[in-house]
């Protein structure tokens, strides 16, 4: 499989819907994916099982705040730039890139990069979604080693950390971001293709083309749950879920620490019954009145209940119609070390993971 100028608007569409709000807006990305695809061609897409045992291979994407990277613009090449820094202090040279999370415009980057490099993509990604921090990327927590790990401004400053673990390398790295201007752009996770075949989530980048689509050609969002639900199972997640449906009548945020930190609140139709939903980057937490009906690793996802079209974290604002979608995490994300990694605990929250439950 190629990515061509005829599937990047439904890429785009499928990784904001995948993002559970982080990531970044897929938006100035696509438009540079589509003149870079106007002018050098199509992105090749490997898949893991093609993979050489041997190929190395690179991960990719974006440190920080979506506030940030929605205000300050990339130049479309950082990603060049930290892929070259990196291969250059660690002797290496990439066969191939992959998205450290497929959701939102870090699941673009990797395509952009690969294009100006002439290598191919990994039809695969770290997460399966977007999560806040290094920590918890499978890569990390099935143990390939996030350092060493380059940083790489528009401006082409970089930096190359060395760290003992993915939980120090975050935090080095996101003191780098903020430096950078609350952004960077960074390339990790030197890994095998052997590494990739037993610890990415497959198939991401073809199953958010093919989410996209139904996004595009979905008439409500009964038709949107319906037709994505099937595509979601046979990829390895559970099946999507109507969560809640009103209209966003608080959105409190800040970044603190090279995150946005906040809460949502949104009153259903009938004004009878509230969810609130607690942010970092990323949509963690929901509840209804009060008791829990969703947390990570599942998917929280957001969108327009007219449009049916993906709202991430920073986009979310007083007056939107929304749906909040569910849908049940990768099977990776369901072990012992992985929920370690990501349960609400994770995030400091005093609670323990909650299965999903379906709205009033």
């Amino acid at each position: 499989m190629k990515i061509s100028l005829e599937n990047v608007d439904d890429l785009a569409l499928g990784t904001a819907f995948l993002s559970t709000g982080g990531g970044g807006d897929p938006y100035i990305y696509k438009l540079a994916l589509n003149n870079a695809i106007a002018e050098s061609g199509s992105v090749p897409l490997v898949s893991p099982a093609d993979l050489d045992d041997t190929a190395t291979v690179i991960s990719l994407g974006g440190v920080g705040a979506p506030m940030i990277g929605s205000e300050k613009l990339p130049n479309g090449v950082e990603g060049v730039h930290a892929v070259r820094l990196l291969e250059d202090y660690a002797d290496v040279k990439a066969d191939a890139l992959i998205a450290a999370e497929i959701g939102g415009g870090n699941g673009l980057v990797p395509l952009l990069t690969a294009l100006h490099m002439e290598i191919p993509v990994v039809d695969a990604d770290g997460m399966g979604r977007a999560y806040p921090e290094t920590q918890m990327m499978t890569f990390s927590i099935y143990g390939i080693s996030a350092t060493p790990m380059s940083a790489v401004d528009e401006f082409g400053n970089g930096v190359v950390l060395t760290a003992h673990d993915s939980i120090t390398a975050e935090r080095i790295v996101r003191q780098v971001g903020l430096a950078m201007g609350g952004h960077c752009m960074s390339a990790d996770h030197i890994m095998s293709g052997a590494d990739v075949r037993q610890f990415a989530i497959h198939h991401t980048v073809s199953l958010a083309i093919r989410l996209g689509k139904v996004v595009r050609q979905s008439n409500s969002v009964d038709d949107l749950l319906q037709s994505a639900s099937p595509l979601l199972v046979e990829a390895g997640y559970g099946a999507a879920v109507n969560l809640f449906e009103g209209k966003v009548v608080d959105v409190s945020r800040e970044m603190v620490g090279g995150y946005d930190i906040g809460e949502i609140v949104v009153a259903s139709f009938n004004d009878q019954h509230e969810m609130t939903i607690k942010v970092q980057n990323e949509y963690l937490i929901a509840h209804i009145d009060g008791k829990c009906c969703a947390t990570v690793p599942d998917l929280i996802c957001v969108v327009d209940r007219d449009t049916l079209l993906p709202i991430t974290s920073e986009r979310v604002r007083y007056g939107l119609r929304i749906a909040v979608i569910g849908i049940g995490a990768p099977r990776l994300y369901k072990s012992p070390e992985a929920m370690a990694a990501t349960s609400p605990r994770a995030f400091g929250f005093d609670m323990e993971y909650t299965d999903m439950s379906p709205e009033f």
